[in-house]
């Protein structure tokens, strides 16, 4: 049985080498004879010994570990629903490579920077993978100055100094204009969070430029903006159905995109309310699937980001990145994709759309 209480000295005396014999053994260094190498192995083998694999990490100059900086606040599965699916595609590649993750929380700390230049002398990280929620100056000057590799996961201000990877989101809003055109929906509500919510522009951008090439302009009138919660965006979306007093007041709108499905559930809600029904009376379409989209119903047609995928490519862009410090990675990356539901006509959804993503 394997145990702790083997030490590295046990194993010297017992094959009759010096410690720091054992120690170039254990971490593959220095010309050591064949024959010694192989009754070391054999003696740690039939002792049970168990390197302090920290230790070993420190003689090899790598801690084999990756710090994931991001707002992990309470309720950041909701509100920040990417941060995890992202952190969990990264574990998975990292720990095909032998690389563990660790979680820090910055968001609320005062003395960012400080916190990371901890990370950077105590030799706990190899590298540094930077949810774009965690940004902030102070930060941005700590990656500018150490060395440590570091790949921001979403594009911040254009900087020659900084590593990032990012989707494609005004993809993702010519996406939901080119499906709406597909499906014949020309008049089409957009609901969003904050008008300066970058996510939510970039998206906007993309599915207003597409409507205008195909000779359909989006006016400012049918983009309604909400403070991006569940309630506040129920009540901003019933006040603006309200405020049209018409007998069917949108009997002029053929679709709604909802920027994202916190949104959308609230907006199917109100159409509950007014008996307005899904593809049958109106179009709709929302973006991402998590947390919402699998659990309205109808099951919505969706334009998704697979942000597990962008957390395995962000994991690959970073152990480049320590292979190669001098490598500068600014790219986009995990294209947008459409998943047809039952809430938008004119395409044939499958018998069960997207049935692995219900739970």
């Amino acid at each position: 049985m394997k145990s702790t209480h083997i030490t590295i000295n046990d194993i010297a005396r017992e094959a009759g080498v010096s410690k720091s014999t054992v120690s170039k053994i254990l971490n593959h260094q220095g010309s050591i004879s064949e024959e010694t190498v192989t009754r070391v192995n054999e003696i740690i083998e039939r002792l049970g010994y168990i390197p302090n694999q920290r230790a070993v990490n420190f003689a090899r100059g790598t801690s084999r570990n990756i710090v994931y900086i991001a707002s992990a606040h309470k309720h950041t599965t909701y509100t920040n629903i990417f941060t995890f699916d992202i952190m969990c595609g990264a574990s998975h590649e990292l720990s095909r490579h032998g690389y563990s993750i660790a979680l820090v929380d910055l968001v609320e700390t005062l003395k960012a920077g400080g916190t990371v230049s901890d990370i950077v002398k105590s030799h706990s990280a190899d590298g540094l993978l930077v949810h774009a929620s965690a940004l902030s100056d102070e930060l941005i000057q700590v990656l500018r100055s150490v060395s440590l590799p570091h790949l921001i996961i979403g594009r911040p201000d254009l900087d020659p100094d900084l590593n990032w990877i990012d989707t494609d989101n005004t993809l993702a809003g010519v996406c939901a204009a080119e499906h709406m055109m597909e499906c014949g929906y020309h008049s089409v509500l957009y609901v969003g969070p904050q008008k300066e919510e970058l996510v939510s522009s970039q998206r906007l951008r993309g599915f207003k430029q597409y409507m205008l090439d195909h000779g359909h302009h989006v006016h400012r009138s049918h983009i309604v903006y909400t403070d991006g919660t569940r309630t506040g965006a129920y009540k901003t979306f019933s006040e603006f159905v309200k405020d049209r007093e018409q007998e069917q007041p949108l009997a002029d709108i053929d679709a709604i995109v909802c920027e994202n499905n916190l949104l959308g559930l609230s907006v199917m809600r109100v159409l509950d309310e007014y008996g307005i029904s899904t593809p049958e009376d109106i179009g709709f379409l929302t973006f991402d699937i998590h947390p919402y989209a699998t659990i309205m119903d109808p099951l919505p047609t969706i334009v998704d980001v697979n942000a597990y995928d962008m957390g395995v490519a962000a994991a690959d862009r970073i152990l480049s990145c320590i292979d190669d410090p001098s490598r500068r990675v600014q790219e986009i990356t995990t294209l947008p994709v459409l998943l047809q539901g039952y809430t938008t006509i004119g395409a044939n959804p499958p018998l069960e759309p997207f049935p692995e993503l219900i739970p």
